[in-house]
């Protein structure tokens, strides 16, 4: 097994090229559904940066360290002729949607578990076929499933507690 050499970083030495391996505080404070993989996508780079997410742990074996990655301040301390930096791509990071009452959420949230059901259904029907999985599909879902936990996180909690045997 490779052996990580891991380094405390805060948010604004992110840079494209590192390899995040965990970041720190609440997981409801970062905006992605995983926090372990190389920052390739400057969007990407914007959501953590505008997150309150403050530190992060970088994987040095796996990706850049921050001397490697390391850009000029500003680009008059560049190099003459040096292009500057390209600015952030793709839309500004979506706000958190406001709190609301469980009984609004409630409803939301049983239509998002039957989802939830049906795409694993689909996962696991697909494996059994022996088929490639595309869990890219489940990104619209698990977006529409952090919002809701953003909004009310004991609605789909609870939601998410009343099993039956057959959805084991």
């Amino acid at each position: 097994m490779a052996e990580h050499a891991l380094k405390k970083i805060p948010v604004a030495q992110l840079r494209l090229g590192m390899h995040l391996h965990a970041l720190e505080g609440d997981w409801l404070d970062h905006p992605f559904w995983k926090s372990r993989f190389v920052l390739k996508d400057r969007a990407d780079l914007q959501r953590l940066l505008d997150s309150p997410v403050r530190d992060c742990w970088i994987d040095l074996s796996r990706g850049l360290d921050v001397h490697a990655a390391a850009l000029p301040a500003s680009p008059a301390l560049a190099e003459p002729g040096a292009a500057a930096p390209d600015p952030p791509a793709g839309p500004p990071p979506a706000a958190r949607p406001p709190r609301v009452a469980m009984a609004d959420e409630l409803r939301q949230a049983a239509r998002l578990c039957q989802r939830a059901r049906e795409a694993v259904t689909q996962l696991f029907a697909e494996a059994r076929l022996g088929r490639a999985l595309q869990a890219e599909r489940c990104a619209p879902l698990v977006d529409d499933i952090t919002q809701s936990v953003f909004r009310n996180p004991g609605a789909l909690v609870s939601l998410a507690r009343l099993k039956t045997a057959d959805d084991y």
